[in-house]
């Protein structure tokens, strides 16, 4: 019967070990969790209310390497680090604990004093191993760069030059796995050397242990604690310690994320951009290098459409630029409705079509819409019905924007403009790569139907085309003209 009880009891703490191990692990994927979640959207949430200038200062692919490589960083290297060192912590304090009434007062004494000087080492390597692992994530960093515009550029692999492609991407690849290896060996070095405080703890126990135990002020017994206590207590002051050069490494990532996440958001709103008539410009001036602008004074109204043409490189793409508020001018003065506005009550109420806009990997409504944030305009479906029957199927049915010529592409981008609500609409060589046919349906329409004000940069300087518009100006030597080389 005593045996059964044994046999029983033996059991049930087996079952409870197994379901507190299940409930650790269950709690720590929660916790994994829940934190890149919080993290990431935070952080994605961040990089996206950025101005334009201040985003622009990174690529899409250091965004993406800072919401994937550093957060997975931060969690492995630090939030789990602190988990793994509390637990180390807490089976310390139960060996010292459980040592005051086990151990002689010589050898716990030997212990203490190790114990507070190895846990002083990591103070010797942890600036090291921080400048490492910053290193190594920032060498990783340029190595998805290289890789997303290598694969960005499939279309040049060649057997002449698939060899310098490999060349690349290994030359690219083996400086992130040296940078990788690099942290890790200094990383190995740090944990060796606090091994090496941990043995010369055991070492001094044991010499101190068989002094005792040779001249007889303690017995065989004690010695057999004192060495089981002291294995115990190295493995958790080990796990201490590591836990410490883990933390220490992330410590320059952890800076970087937190001053991230202090960055400013964009407040939601659903409120609609004020309404403009006349969006008017004063003393315009922006030299850059050699090239010097300056424009008098140029007024745009509302539904009177103007053209801006010029030469390749006389500066039309700047000229838009320095209007809608990408670039700042050295001087200048504008206004709403004779109302002094600054650069942010430009960059909310202007939008301005590139000649290559971005689709996302959506359908066309939602791309339209913009995932429903702006409601179907009818004017969409209008423009929609008086295209070719065939751009209609090809634009609205298709099942991947891969399978999207450029000017499909582009019609789509221009469908969505259509459907916005910007009082103020600039259009820089927008029908780059659309069809003859299309474009002047789509020209015709917009001309006439565009609710506000709209600017159109356009190479097509036929006449049949510039008639279309009610203003006309020309960017030529650095200012702007009037053209008036065709009959209206």
């Amino acid at each position: 019967p005593y045996l059964g009880k044994l046999f029983i009891w033996f059991l049930i703490l087996v079952v409870l070990n197994n379901c507190f191990e299940y409930l650790n692990r269950l709690w720590e994927w929660k916790l994994s969790r829940d934190f890149n979640l919080e993290i990431r959207q935070q952080l994605f949430s961040k990089f996206i209310s950025q101005k334009p200038k201040k985003f622009e200062q990174a690529q899409p692919v250091d965004y993406l390497s800072i919401i994937n490589n550093n957060v997975d960083a931060v969690y492995e290297d630090y939030l789990s680090a602190w988990i793994d060192l509390l637990k180390s912590i807490a089976n310390l304090l139960i060996y010292c604990g459980s040592m005051l009434f086990v151990l002689d007062l010589r050898l716990m004494g030997i212990i203490i004093i190790f114990s507070v000087g190895t846990s002083l080492l990591p103070i010797f390597t942890q600036k090291k191993l921080a400048k490492l692992r910053k290193e190594q994530l920032g060498q990783l960093k340029l190595y998805n760069r290289l890789l997303l515009d290598l694969l960005s550029g499939y279309k040049y692999v060649q057997q002449k030059t698939i060899k310098i492609f490999r060349k690349r991407h290994q030359d690219s690849l083996t400086q992130s796995e040296e940078k990788n290896f690099r942290f890790g060996q200094f990383r190995v070095l740090s944990d060796m050397t606090n091994s090496i405080g941990t043995n010369l703890m055991n070492l001094a126990v044991f010499s101190l242990a068989g002094y005792l135990l040779l001249h007889d002020e303690i017995s065989l017994g004690a010695v057999s604690a004192a060495f089981l206590y002291t294995g115990q207590l190295i493995g958790s002051m080990q796990g201490v310690l590591s836990c410490i050069n883990v933390l220490n490494s992330s410590k320059d990532i952890v800076a970087e994320i937190e001053e991230q996440l202090e960055l400013p958001e964009l407040e939601e709103s659903d409120y609609p951009p004020r309404q403009v008539a006349v969006f008017e410009i004063n003393n315009l001036s922006f030299q850059r290098n050699e090239y010097k602008m300056f424009i008098d004074a140029v007024t745009f109204e509302k539904f009177h459409p103007a053209a801006i043409i010029g030469q390749s490189g006389a500066g039309k793409s700047t000229l838009v630029k320095l209007l809608n508020g990408e670039l700042t001018p050295s001087t200048g003065s504008f206004y709403f409705d004779d109302v002094p506005i600054n650069t942010s009550d430009r960059t909310a109420s202007i939008f301005t079509l590139q000649q290559r806009e971005h689709l996302f990997e959506a359908s066309f409504t939602e791309n339209v819409t913009l995932f429903g944030s702006y409601p179907l305009n009818p004017q969409v479906n209008q423009l929609l019905n008086e295209l070719p029957e065939s751009i209609q199927n090809r634009v609205i049915n298709y099942h991947d924007i891969s399978e999207l010529s450029g000017g499909e592409r582009q019609i789509i981008c221009i469908l969505r403009m259509l459907n916005f609500d910007f009082p103020i609409t600039f259009l820089d060589e927008p029908f780059t790569g659309v069809d003859q046919k299309s474009k002047q349906i789509i020209l015709d329409f917009l001309v006439k139907y565009q609710q506000g004000i709209y600017i159109e940069v356009t190479h097509d300087t036929q006449s049949v085309t510039l008639k279309k518009y009610d203003q006309v100006y020309q960017v030529f030597d650095g200012a702007l003209h009037l053209y008036s080389q065709f009959d209206k």
